[in-house]
């Protein structure tokens, strides 16, 4: 159905979809605008005399499904653009099923529009033998929420988010939040972000927030997109999973290569929130409450402002039961990443099993000329 308004903003509404890819191949690779991916919701792209924003999609639910040997590029649960919006997606890799870029349960190209999320909640699965990325290069991502490498993508793309991985193979890294897409809405008492892992391979590291900053593949006119978290994370990684990389709580962000940039342009991975993180499998690396920011330098003003990039505004509740061993350091906090403020706690619970490093309830945090002092 198309209705109108008196505003001239056109509104199409789609029931809910359904996408299963069994076999076959999508797998053509970024270049420029081009590329291959299994979109779950809509996409509008008007001509050039038309309103950009004048039109939008709404879609009710959607399934994606990538089983058998089916290979593709990048899948999404949600819309194309951020004027799509879908109320809930469900996002399954299973089989020997291989995606070997990027699987997020949310819209691509991040939302510069809307004030409130353009998908309400989403969920993405791993499963038996499926895998995301390739082989060796530790450059596949498992989103929960957006991905975003064209826009400013300052409102946020999810609701609420859900990871769950009981088996298969991830070439990379995972996240409970955005690849710059942000999740929640305004400041959110409630779980945000939720990720559940009882099995699988993680050759990359785990992040209960989003990754924000700079988009890699240069296409981007705005150098710090975010991925705020409004709202707490919860993370359970138990079972027979194993992570070749570290544990974060929070979010990783990524600093500007040229200029020190505005202070609020740094932010770009904040948790505005608490997080409770449970780790009862084995982990190679390290642990960490809070998020992954950036290596400080010797300058003092640079400093303060990296301090930003990916802070944990709340509390953060670490359970480790290393049973399957922790290769590295468990640290409370962060990794050169802020954490909380006046009245937020840190605490730390250890409970059985081999550490291979140290334990601080604090943070990681050394200059470049000590970078050997950690």
């Amino acid at each position: 159905a198309l209705s109108s308004a008196a505003s001239d903003v056109y509104k199409r509404q789609v029931g809910s979809t359904n996408v299963l890819f069994v076999g076959g191949k999508a797998d053509k690779e970024i270049d420029g605008n081009d590329y291959s991916a299994v979109v779950g919701g809509s996409r509008f792209k008007p001509s050039s005399n038309q309103n950009p924003y004048g039109v939008t999609t709404d879609t009710g639910s959607t399934k994606v499904e990538i089983t058998g040997t089916a290979q593709v590029h990048i899948v999404q649960g949600g819309s194309r653009q951020g004027t799509a919006t879908v109320s809930q997606t469900d996002v399954i890799l299973s089989g020997r099923s291989n995606v070997s870029y990027m699987a997020c349960g949310s819209v691509s190209d991040g939302n510069i529009l809307n004030e409130g999320p353009v998908v309400g909640s989403s969920r993405i699965e791993i499963k038996d033998g499926a895998s995301v990325g390739k082989g060796r290069e530790k450059t596949g991502l498992l989103l929960g929420g957006g991905w975003d490498i064209w826009t400013d993508p300052v409102h946020p793309s999810t609701g609420k988010t859900e990871v769950v991985i009981s088996g298969g193979t991830v070439y990379g890294d995972v996240y409970g939040g955005g690849f710059r897409g942000s999740v929640g809405k305004d400041m959110s008492t409630e779980t945000t972000v939720t990720i559940s892992s009882t099995g699988g391979r993680i050759t990359g590291s785990v992040y209960g927030g989003g990754c924000g900053g700079k988009d890699p593949f240069n296409n981007s006119l705005y150098r710090m997109g975010k991925a705020f978290v409004n709202g707490n994370i919860s993370m359970s990684l138990s079972g027979e999973t194993i992570i070749e990389g570290n544990v974060y709580g929070g979010g990783c962000g990524y600093y500007p290569e040229t200029g020190t940039g505005r202070s609020d342009e740094l932010a770009c991975a904040t948790v505005y929130g608490n997080v409770n993180l449970n780790v009862n499998c084995r982990v190679d690396g390290s642990v960490f409450g809070g998020g992954k920011g950036v290596q400080f330098g010797n300058d003092g003003t640079e400093n303060l402002n990296k301090e930003k990039v990916a802070n944990v505004c709340g509390s953060i509740s670490l359970s480790v039961d290393p049973g399957k061993g922790i290769g590295g350091t468990v640290y409370g906090a962060g990794e050169y990443g802020h954490v909380g403020g006046e009245g937020e706690n840190i605490h730390v619970s250890i409970k059985s099993g081999k550490i291979g490093g140290d334990v601080f309830c604090g943070c990681l945090l050394y200059t470049s000329d000590a970078a050997d002092d950690k």
